[in-house]
């Protein structure tokens, strides 16, 4: 890892970390948590320098490629100085008073990003969003096969995920994403329990004002802006592509390469979310696919509450 200097409490940088569970809700938690005040989010909604973007900066390419696949954009920095510059220039126009927050996902999942989350921001605190695993494997594989990456039916691609891990393919991490209790023991263990707050998807759906005032307790903010928040609107819900020529549009990667260079982030994201797709009712897992996925995470709710001190709203014993 780069020798780094302590940050310059001068400089703007994250006091909070919104991670992941991948399609736990970190999208919705991220518009809720933006129209705080007293919070700054960066418009570019997953910076991910912690783990994609300090990954391409100091790993060799070969195991790059083996965490997350070959379609990775190795000339986006000069090295970790860049990097690092461009993130910090994510909040320099923050607040001095604010509570800063980073979401991204693939901090949970990631074996490297709180130690390295340690060498900058030591004092962080991180909030954890985790959805019932077997649930959220199924939408994991629905985005992916949305994104025309993956072919195979739900079962075969978990049991072919499960083959792949630690071999020279990269997995989608349809599994390993919901091992919820190893990942979190990560950022306890580094930073105390006392600064890892766990939010239950569910429970956020069901209650979603009440889990937000709990975690603007936790982050030290003010609730009475929470009552003026506008948390009805759905974000990513289930869509599929419009048509043949919409599904290729959106994978194509030469025309995603250019669509990249030439629009910005937020018209790309209107053509993609409401031109090229469409809502749709959500599939149904197979009975094979959720037994091989309760199996797999048969004791995962008892490690987590073990862990955590809360139980979570999901069971299959």
């Amino acid at each position: 890892m780069p020798s780094q200097p302590p940050p310059d409490p001068d400089d703007r940088w994250p006091s909070f970390y919104l991670l992941g569970a991948e399609k736990a809700g970190t999208t919705s938690l991220y518009h809720y948590l933006r129209q705080h005040p007293d919070v700054f989010l960066p418009e570019e909604k997953e910076p991910g320098f912690f783990s994609l973007y300090w990954d391409i900066a100091v790993e060799p390419a070969k195991t790059v490629e083996r965490t997350w696949g070959s379609l990775v954009d190795f000339d986006r920095f000069d090295g970790f100085e860049d990097a690092l510059a461009v993130y910090r220039s994510l909040y320099q126009g923050a607040p001095a008073d604010a509570e800063r927050g980073d979401c991204t996902a693939s901090y949970l999942w990631h074996p490297r990003t709180p130690e390295r989350i340690e060498t900058l921001t030591p004092e962080a605190r991180f909030l954890v969003l985790v959805r019932d695993p077997v649930e959220r494997a199924f939408s994991h594989y629905l985005m992916v096969r949305r994104a025309g990456a993956e072919e195979r039916a739900f079962l075969d691609a978990l049991e072919r995920d499960l083959e792949r891990e630690g071999t020279e393919e990269a997995p989608h991490r349809y599994l390993l994403s919901g091992r919820y209790t190893e990942q979190i023991e990560r950022y306890t263990d580094r930073f105390g329990s006392e600064n890892v707050h766990v939010v239950f998807t569910e429970r956020m759906a069901k209650s979603t004002d009440a889990v937000l005032h709990d975690v603007a307790r936790f982050l030290g903010l003010p609730t009475r802006p929470i009552d003026r928040m506008d948390t009805g609107e759905r974000h990513n819900p289930y869509r599929e592509p419009a048509n043949a020529l919409a599904d290729w549009l959106r994978t194509n990667d030469t025309i995603k390469s250019l669509a990249q260079a030439l629009l910005p982030k937020s018209v790309r994201d209107v053509l993609g979310n409401e031109v090229l797709m469409r809502a749709e009712d959500r599939p149904t897992m197979s009975d094979e696919a959720r037994a091989f996925l309760e199996d797999h995470y048969a004791e995962e709710p008892e490690s987590l509450e073990d862990l955590i001190g809360k139980r979570p709203p999901w069971s299959w014993a």
